[in-house]
């Protein structure tokens, strides 16, 4: 378990997150928020890069499509201004708006990198190991994909991804573990047809 003290200190000296709203998106509960702190940690170096191999290229429906990914992670952690701006950004680009996306996505991006500096502080190095989480219960689980799985066919992204980011915070088994992950991956990813099978089988191989 994380040191509940220590995290919330670090985390108030960030600017551009709304710990409120983080939490509510984890269902409240602290150690799934860090959960989706690391993993938007993790991911956004590589999700800036490719948005901006995306700008080089004048490809704006893959700039399109990883923004909306961005936005919706942005979301998950509390970061509301920045998702609103990765909002604009969306439309924009759906609209094949390019000298807007050129011109505003820098100040983006800037705005990204001055977050991760930030997070770095709560993640200095990645862990050798995974926090011992705790166990979860069948019907815990079953109540959640279900309600993620309505989500996904109501193409509500960010009620789903907030359900499997909450799931990602407890243990049910390896392969549970695993199938879960690749979900919230997919999710993140906007995927939300790959997300879904995933959720079926989730709930399949939990009956």
């Amino acid at each position: 378990m994380i040191n509940k003290e220590d995290f919330l200190e670090k985390l108030y000296d960030i600017s551009g997150i709304n710990i409120e709203t983080g939490m509510r998106y984890a269902s409240g509960i602290l150690d799934v928020y860090y959960e989706s702190l690391r993993i938007f940690f993790e991911k956004v170096s590589d999700e800036s890069k490719n948005m901006e191999n995306a700008l080089k290229n004048n490809d704006l429906k893959s700039f399109g499509i990883t923004v909306h990914a961005m936005k919706s992670m942005l979301l998950t952690i509390g970061a509301s201004e920045l998702s609103e701006t990765a909002a604009i950004l969306e439309t924009k680009a759906k609209e094949s708006d390019s000298d807007f996306c050129q011109s505003q996505y820098p100040d983006f991006q800037e705005e990204l990198d001055f977050l991760n500096e930030g997070l770095a502080d709560l993640f200095p190095v990645k862990e050798a190991c995974e926090t011992v989480k705790e166990a979860g219960s069948k019907n815990f689980l079953l109540e959640k994909l279900e309600k993620a799985l309505v989500a996904c066919t109501e193409f509500d992204n960010d009620t789903a991804t907030g359900i499997m980011t909450e799931l990602s915070g407890y243990d049910f088994g390896e392969g549970i573990n695993t199938t879960i992950n690749e979900s919230l991956s997919a999710l993140k990813d906007f995927d939300i047809d790959g997300a879904e099978l995933k959720l079926k089988k989730l709930i399949m191989d939990t009956l």
